[in-house]
């Protein structure tokens, strides 16, 4: 399997998440302090997304940061 890249990794899991909460991204923009589309630049790809940035999305949701990351799709080596 090959790695996918980590935008789309970010999209997708903000997208699992916003939908079990009910919430939008718009939501998560302005919980987070940042502008709607910067997360949109972020999650298809026109910008990277740094460190600092990703712990704001994952403050505003209370999540892990690793959460936003995860691949769900790759299985998990040795059992881990």
């Amino acid at each position: 399997m090959e790695i996918r890249p980590p935008y789309i990794l970010v999209a997708e899991n903000l997208d699992r998440i916003t939908a079990s909460r009910g919430i939008t991204l718009a939501d998560v923009a302005k919980r987070a302090g940042i502008d709607q589309s910067e997360l949109f630049n972020v999650i298809t790809g026109q910008y990277d997304a740094d460190v600092e940035w990703l712990g704001k999305i994952a403050r505003a949701l209370d999540v892990r940061m690793a959460q936003l990351v995860i691949d769900r799709e790759r299985e998990p080596i040795d059992g881990r």
